[in-house]
C-alpha cells in the first residue's frame, strides 16, 4: 500500500512538470500564431505580439484578405469570349505561307495617274544640213491632289521616281553633246534617248507601269529595251516578286517552259543546254528579286531584254510571258489544296478598268477570243505608214499575229491609246484619243468582238480626256500636265468646246457605256478659262444657292430664288453650263445667278448675246 502511495505521487509530480512545461510562459514573442484550448474546448488565434486575444474574442476576417480584397482582374479587364482572336485574326493561321488566301480582300479604288513628257533636243549649226542631233525625252507621271493626299508614299514614290529619269535622260544629253564635240556631226544618225511608261494598273493595291527605254549613241543600231515595276500603293515601295507569288520555287521552271512555247522559233527542242542556261538564270534572278515583273489587271507579265537570255539575240528584241491570275498550284500543307499562282491581294481587280496603250508596243490581253477562253491573246494597235513628217497614217490592229482592222482614215500626229474591258458585260474596246493636223481633238471607240473582229462604233469629234496638271518646281509656270491618264471608265473628266456662249471649253464627267457610247455623267459643267463679260444694258437674272443648285445628291432641283436686275456696266462670271440653255454665273459680290438662252441660238430674251455683253469670244 505504502509503495502503491509512493508510485502515485511519483506520477503526480511528473505529471504536473509536464504540465507546467506545456502551459508556462515563454516570452510574448512565442505567442504569435499559437493555438490554444479555451476552458470551453474552443480554440484561439494570437494575431499580434501586442494584441492579446481574450476568449470571448473570434479572429476578425479584418485582419486577413478577404475575397472582395484580393487583386483579381475585373470582369471588363478579362479576355471575354468576343475579344478572343477569331481564326482569321489567328497568327498561326496569318503568318502561313498561303495565308493570304484566308483573306477577302475589298474591290480595290482607282486612282488616276497621269503621263506627261519633257523633252530636250539640239539642231544643227550646218544651215546646208539643219537638221536635229540630239533628242532626249521621258515621261514623269503624275497623280492627282487628291489621291497625292490619300497616299503619300505612293506619291513620294513617283516624285523620285521623276527626278532620277530627268537626272538620266540629261545625263545623256551631256554625253551626247560631248560626241558631237569629239566626232562632229553627221547626216546618217540622231542621238537619242527616250524613256516612256505605260500604266497598266493604278489602284489602292498596285500601281503597275511598263517602261521602255530606248537609245542610241553610236554604233550598227538603236537599243530598245523593255521592262516592269509595280509599287505597293500604300507604302510606295517597289513590290518583290516574293512579295506576289505564292510558288516561287516552281516559277523559274513555269517561265521557262512558258518562253520556250511561245518563242518556238528561238529554242527548239534540241536546245537542252540552253533551257538548263535559262532555267538557271531565271531561278538565280527570282531568287535575288532581280526578275523584272509587272502587274497588270489580268495577271503578271515577265520582261527580259534582247539577247538578255542564253540563246537568244538582238534581232529577238525583247521577250515576255504572262500568267493568268486564274492559275492555280497544288499544296500539301497538312491537306491537299489548289491555291492561286499569286497572292490573293494581287488578284482582286475591279469588274471594268482602263489601261494605256502604246502605239506599235504589242501586248497579250486575256480572253479576247472565245476560241481561246482563258489564254492571252496578243493585241497590237499599229500605224498602217507614216508620212514625211512623222504623223501616222492609218491604224491596224492585229491579234495574235493576224490583222483584224484597218482604217485609213484615221490619222493624227499625237495619239492616247487606251484599251478598255469590262468583264460584267464581256466587251473590250479599244480607244483612240487623236490630235490631228487641223488641231482638233478626235475621239474612236474601236469594238473588239468575241471573234476577235474589230469595228468602229464612234467617231466623236471635239472631247478629249483631261489630263493631270502636277506643279513640281518652285515657280508658278512649273508645272506638267499629262497627255495620258489612267481613268475610272464609270467617270471621267473629259474637255470640249461649246458654243453657247461665245466659244468656249467647259469640262464634264463622262462614262463609256455598255455600247461604247461616251455618256456625260454630272448635270453641269464647268467653265474651264475664267473669263468675265460686261454687261452693256440692264439685264434680269435669277439669283440662286449654289449648295442648293449644284448638290447632285439632292432630290430636289435648283430654282431661282429671287429675280434680280443687273445694271449696265456689271461685270459677271459664267462658272458652269448644262451645256444646251443654263448658264451659271457669279458676280463681284460673291452670288451666284442663272439665266436661260433661248431656243434660237445665241439670243437670250430675243436679244443677241452680242448686244447684252462685251468679253464674248467666238471662234471659225
Amino acid at each position: 500500500m505504502k509503495k502503491l502511495k509512493v508510485l502515485l505521487t511519483v506520477c503526480l509530480l511528473i505529471m504536473a512538470m509536464v504540465l507546467s512545461a506545456c502551459s508556462g510562459d515563454s516570452g510574448e514573442e512565442d505567442t504569435q500564431g499559437r493555438r490554444r484550448r479555451n476552458n470551453d474546448d474552443t480554440e484561439e488565434v494570437s494575431a499580434t505580439p501586442t494584441e492579446e486575444v481574450t476568449p470571448t474574442e473570434e479572429p476578425t476576417p479584418t485582419i486577413e484578405i478577404t475575397p472582395t480584397e484580393e487583386p483579381t482582374a475585373t470582369p471588363t479587364e478579362e479576355p471575354t469570349v468576343t475579344e478572343e482572336p477569331t481564326p482569321t485574326e489567328d497568327p498561326e493561321v496569318n503568318t502561313g505561307k498561303y495565308a493570304d488566301e484566308d483573306i477577302d480582300y475589298d474591290t480595290p479604288e482607282f486612282i488616276a495617274v497621269g503621263i506627261a513628257e519633257k523633252s530636250d533636243e539640239e539642231w544643227s549649226d550646218d544651215t546646208e544640213n539643219f537638221r536635229k542631233t540630239i533628242e532626249v525625252s521621258f515621261n514623269p507621271l503624275l497623280i492627282n491632289e487628291e489621291d497625292r493626299v490619300r497616299y503619300p508614299n505612293l506619291a513620294a514614290t513617283l516624285d523620285n521616281l521623276r527626278a532620277s529619269d530627268e537626272e538620266m535622260v540629261m545625263s545623256e544629253m551631256r554625253n551626247y553633246r560631248d560626241m558631237l564635240t569629239e566626232f562632229g556631226e553627221t547626216e546618217d544618225f540622231l542621238y537619242f534617248t527616250y524613256d516612256s511608261y505605260n500604266v497598266l494598273r493604278s489602284d489602292s493595291y498596285v500601281v503597275s507601269l511598263e517602261n521602255v527605254n530606248s537609245s542610241y549613241a553610236g554604233g550598227a543600231h538603236p537599243y530598245t529595251a523593255k521592262s516592269g515595276v509595280s509599287f505597293d500603293t500604300a507604302t510606295g515601295e517597289r513590290l518583290r516578286i516574293s512579295d506576289v507569288c505564292n510558288d516561287c520555287d516552281s516559277l523559274g521552271e513555269m517561265i521557262v517552259y512558258r518562253l520556250t512555247g511561245k518563242y518556238d522559233h528561238i529554242w527548239t527542242e534540241d536546245d537542252a543546254e540552253f533551257f538548263e542556261n535559262i532555267t538557271a538564270y531565271i531561278k538565280e534572278q527570282i531568287e535575288t528579286d532581280k526578275i523584272k515583273f509587272a502587274i497588270s489587271n489580268e495577271g503578271v507579265t515577265f520582261y527580259f531584254t534582247p539577247a538578255e537570255l542564253d540563246g537568244s539575240s538582238y534581232a529577238d528584241g525583247n521577250l515576255s510571258v504572262s500568267f493568268s491570275f486564274y492559275e492555280s498550284i497544288l499544296v500539301d500543307d497538312g491537306e491537299p489544296r489548289l491555291v492561286g499562282l499569286f497572292k490573293k491581294k494581287y488578284c482582286t481587280v475591279p469588274d471594268k478598268y482602263m489601261r494605256t496603250l502604246s502605239l506599235g508596243n504589242e501586248v497579250e490581253v486575256r480572253n479576247l477570243v472565245t476560241d481561246n477562253d482563258g489564254e492571252f491573246d496578243t493585241l497590237n494597235v499599229h500605224a498602217l505608214e507614216y508620212d514625211e513628217w512623222g504623223d501616222f497614217q492609218g491604224i491596224g490592229i492585229d491579234i495574235n499575229g493576224e490583222s483584224v482592222f484597218e482604217d485609213e482614215s484615221i490619222y493624227g500626229y499625237e495619239d492616247d491609246i487606251y484599251l478598255y474591258r469590262n468583264d460584267i458585260n464581256e466587251t473590250t474596246f479599244v480607244i483612240l484619243h487623236l490630235l490631228q493636223d487641223s488641231e482638233d481633238d478626235q475621239m474612236y471607240v474601236l469594238a473588239i468582238g468575241d471573234d476577235g473582229i474589230v469595228v468602229k462604233i464612234q467617231d466623236e469629234y471635239g472631247l478629249s480626256p483631261v489630263g493631270i496638271k502636277g506643279n513640281y518646281g518652285e515657280e508658278e509656270w512649273d508645272y506638267d500636265y499629262s497627255y495620258k491618264t489612267v481613268f475610272n471608265p464609270d467617270g471621267f473628266n473629259a474637255i470640249t468646246r461649246t458654243d453657247l456662249l461665245g466659244t468656249s471649253f467647259v469640262t464634264g464627267k463622262y462614262r463609256l457605256n455598255d455600247d461604247g457610247e461616251f455618256e456625260r455623267v454630272n448635270k453641269y459643267m464647268d467653265y474651264n478659262s475664267g473669263f468675265e463679260l460686261t454687261l452693256k444694258q440692264d439685264f434680269k437674272a435669277g439669283m440662286i444657292d449654289p449648295e442648293h443648285m449644284f448638290n447632285e445628291e439632292s432630290a430636289a432641283p435648283g430654282e431661282f430664288d429671287i429675280e434680280v436686275e443687273l445694271t449696265a456696266g456689271e461685270k459677271i462670271y459664267p462658272k458652269k453650263t448644262d451645256g444646251d440653255r443654263l448658264v451659271f454665273f457669279t458676280t463681284d459680290n460673291g452670288e451666284w445667278g442663272m439665266f436661260m438662252m433661248d431656243e434660237n441660238f445665241m439670243y437670250i430674251n430675243g436679244t443677241a448675246v452680242w448686244d447684252l455683253f462685251d468679253g464674248l469670244i467666238f471662234a471659225d
